[in-house]
């Protein structure tokens, strides 16, 4: 009951807001509705969900305003931002959020930009064993120029291990009309020397309608590095009946298990509903706690407003 009190007084506030001041106030949430078959096992599992809910309000210049994002009933994370100084060529912003959790408090922090370069740090304010304690989050630099995206970003700054960031992005529909993404993250945390734990490739190209991707993970394990690949290929149309119809077909492996399992997939949506049709085979794998190979069959139907 305390928790639906909150969701109404957030949206009555937001509502007393948008009458005293000038500006725009949304309010959208999302749900979906899925039914999955197992061979193995000869299970039906059904799931409902209600999520995404969002209250957002910004005055007319768009200068400053707030959000609050509910997970169902669950208040998850509210923000409220004030730009200092703000124009066509530079801005500099002040953010003040509260994360739903147990031992942060609030967290603060500038973010500005000059031309195409961006920059912020975000200091945080949080209780360990209900002591208030300061840290500084989040440091970052975001450099970008024709279609060219390069980010630095340092979490945990003030502590004993800080993690770094890397990441490098192309996109080519900057300059050309054909559609070619890349990227390349780097993560690594532990100190003066940095351990890599994490290095992910990714790799899209669209010759319309059909677009080819492959995206392969490296993730640092206590034997080394397992490998992960994911590979599809999907296509765009329009069917009569029920409109935009995208269709895939996915691969994924594994170097460490072997073959985890092949997907196809249908997917379209009209209007305000969207469904998802997918025919799963994971093949027999032992080492992988897969003893014989199944199937699964599944539908997923979502809604947003």
């Amino acid at each position: 009951m305390r928790k639906l009190f909150l969701v109404i007084l957030t949206g009555l506030v937001a509502v007393g807001v948008f009458a005293w001041s000038s500006g725009t106030l949304s309010i959208s949430g999302s749900g979906s509705v899925s039914i999955t078959y197992n061979s193995s096992d000869s299970k039906f599992d059904t799931k409902f969900e209600i999520s995404g809910l969002t209250i957002e309000f910004s005055d007319s210049k768009d200068v400053t305003g707030f959000y609050v994002k509910y997970s169902g009933v669950t208040a998850a994370y509210g923000e409220f931002y004030q730009y200092l100084f703000k124009s066509d060529v530079a801005s500099l912003k002040f953010v003040a959020a509260w994360p739903y959790n147990d031992t942060t408090a609030i967290k603060f922090g500038l973010s500005g930009k000059v031309g195409d370069t961006e920059l912020g740090i975000t200091p945080v304010i949080y209780k360990p064993n209900d002591e208030l304690a300061f840290d500084i989050n989040t440091a970052y630099v975001n450099l970008k120029n024709l279609g060219l995206n390069m980010s630095v970003a340092v979490y945990d700054v003030t502590s004993a291990t800080p993690s770094i960031d890397l990441n490098a992005s192309l996109d080519t529909s900057a300059f050309s009309d054909l559609l070619f993404t890349g990227s390349v993250k780097v993560s690594a945390a532990g100190g003066v020397v940095p351990d890599i734990n994490k290095v992910d490739v990714s790799l899209s190209y669209t010759y319309d309608p059909y677009t080819f991707s492959i995206k392969i993970k490296n993730t640092k394990a206590d034997s080394g590095f397992e490998t992960a690949m994911d590979a599809g290929v999907s296509y765009s149309t329009e069917l009569p009946v029920i409109g935009s119809v995208d269709l895939s077909v996915g691969l994924s492996y594994s170097m460490a298990k072997g073959l985890e399992n092949v997907k196809v997939s249908a997917d379209w949506s009209k209007e305000l509903i969207s469904h998802s049709v997918s025919v799963t085979f994971y093949p027999e794998n032992p080492a992988a706690g897969v003893p014989k190979a199944y199937a699964e069959l599944g539908w997923t139907g979502s809604f947003s407003f």
